[in-house]
């Protein structure tokens, strides 16, 4: 919260609105209803071409295998392919063993319900390696709308206590914004070293991540700016 004062100086008077600045965090709380984990496969083979047509095959299995899981081609995203070589320590010295070659997939599944079926089928693959499992929802946009709109219900709700205990008895909305805005009114040097700042930790909690998922739920967290002007 800021409170702006408004004397300017000894001999210059400046009327210069009261004004109040809240931060609030709006969350909303719901079922994710998609999912993304990334699938890693490898190959090490003596031959150069015989460990990238491995690779080949391996990965042409695997994104036949989750096909038939239902999950569409535009999930199946390759995001890295590495080929390097391989060596061991033998008595002191780097004996080479092969041609190790490797890649990384990100699958999205979008039914929450085959997830579990699908995760499991694939660490049976003792090709694979599965990790990065996250949470989403496929209406992030919205989600965070609504995470907004309850974070200027919370802000509305601290102004209406804060008012009730000054001799201001009305508000009005001058600026809404999710970064820390400046004060709307200039104000001296005199003036901004008694400006008064003060953060709720209950608004505040939280703020750093804006997705959380927790016991099953996604949690969508907005944080958000509302500056009034009090009279």
């Amino acid at each position: 919260m800021l409170l702006a004062g408004c004397s300017v100086g000894n001999t210059q008077t400046l009327t210069v609105p009261k004004t109040i600045l809240l931060s609030s965090v709006g969350e909303i709380e719901t079922l994710p209803d998609m999912a993304t984990f990334r699938a890693n496969l490898n190959c090490l083979e003596t031959d150069l071409l015989a460990s990238k047509t491995c690779l080949e095959e391996k990965s042409n299995a695997l994104s036949e295998q989750l096909k038939g899981f239902g999950i569409a081609s535009k999930d199946i995203l390759t995001t890295a392919v590495e080929l390097n070589k391989k060596y061991r320590w033998d008595n002191g010295e780097q004996v080479f063993i092969g041609y190790e070659s490797s890649t990384s997939i990100v699958v999205t599944v979008r039914s929450m319900d085959s997830l579990s079926m699908i995760y499991s089928k694939l660490m049976e693959n003792e090709n694979l390696n599965l990790g990065g499992l996250a949470y989403s929802h496929t209406d992030m946009d919205g989600l965070k709308n609504k995470a907004h709109a309850d974070a200027l219900v919370k802000a509305n709700a601290l102004a209406e206590e804060l008012l009730a205990q000054m001799p201001e008895t009305k508000k009005e909305i001058i600026r809404i914004s999710n970064v820390a805005p400046e004060v709307s009114y200039p104000v001296n040097d005199l003036q901004r070293s008694t400006v008064m700042s003060v953060e709720s930790d209950m608004n505040m909690k939280g703020a750093s991540a804006d997705v959380a998922v927790n016991l099953g739920t996604l949690k969508v967290r907005a944080l958000l700016y509302v500056e009034y002007r009090i009279q």
